[in-house]
């Protein structure tokens, strides 16, 4: 990210691993799109004058391809004009035939490439594909996902989110990294503590584990979430509080409630998913 606050461009330190967890780059990616890069703001509580987007064309335009080839099998007409005019607008080739014409979906590890147990085609794959290069950053992923139905491989297989490229490369040797002695000189030795069992100061997963980061095995020890996420069926909906279902109920109980349980979440509380 760079900084204009005099001026002129400055570009910013690396990742920042060892702050307050507040303030740290969880995955070494920092998400600063439609931020304000002017630092006085930040630094003296002023309010950015950055517009805030509400709702652009280029959803529009992303919701209208999805539901046309959806319902139709195919991108013509207003689809076609829209898609090229969303791939014109970023620089990148307007024939997005070409795009589709050389994707192979056994090399993309892309989850929108899935639709339950089911690959898509490699055309509604792209669509996909498009809405998370334009939104990324955005908050539209989860909900995509979900809708798309995309978790389902979840259930049979664990994933352990990653970040950057720090212990392949030489982002780990960076002078950021170094510990400062008590008069505030950086020294030579590395302020890294890596990740294993017992180590309740470590700050970043092992150069052993993977060469990226990965921002849930930092700690070891009592870590439900070190093996990674896994997905059950209920997830896809939220499920719904007994209050809810016991005052819409004639006489208070759940099971003459007018309303019902979401799909595979229990009536019972302080129960987790019954699959």
């Amino acid at each position: 990210m760079l900084d204009y606050s005099n001026g002129e461009a400055r570009e910013f330190n690396a990742p920042e691993f060892l702050q307050q967890p507040e303030h740290r780059d969880v995955t070494g990616f920092r998400i600063r799109k439609h931020y304000c890069y002017y630092e006085p703001f930040g630094k003296s509580g002023l309010t950015a004058t950055n517009d805030m987007i509400l709702y652009r064309a280029a959803e529009a335009y992303l919701n209208y391809i999805e539901a046309y080839y959806e319902k139709n099998g195919n991108v013509a007409g207003k689809a076609d004009t829209y898609w090229r005019a969303i791939r014109t607008r970023a620089g990148v080739d307007p024939d997005y035939n070409k795009t589709i014409a050389a994707t192979d979906l056994s090399k993309e590890d892309d989850w929108g490439k899935r639709s339950g147990e089911t690959l898509v085609d490699a055309t509604l794959f792209n669509i996909r594909r498009e809405r998370r290069c334009e939104f990324i950053g955005e908050g539209f992923r989860w909900n995509d996902l979900i809708r798309w139905r995309s978790f389902d491989h979840l259930m049979t297989e664990k994933w352990i989110p990653e970040g950057v490229n720090l212990w392949g490369g030489p982002l780990k040797d960076n002078p950021f990294y170094l510990k400062k002695d008590a008069a505030g000189n950086v020294t030579t030795e590395s302020a890294f503590v890596e990740c294993a069992s017992g180590k309740a100061d470590a700050n970043i997963s092992a150069r052993t584990d993977s060469k990226y980061v990965r921002p849930l095995r930092v700690i070891y020890d009592n870590n439900e979430l070190y093996d990674g996420y896994t997905w059950h069926k209920a997830y896809y909906l939220q499920p719904y509080g007994l209050q809810d279902l016991t005052l819409t109920s004639e006489d208070g109980s759940v099971e003459k409630s007018v309303a019902y349980q979401n799909p595979y979440w229990p009536t019972q509380a302080s129960e987790g998913a019954i699959e």
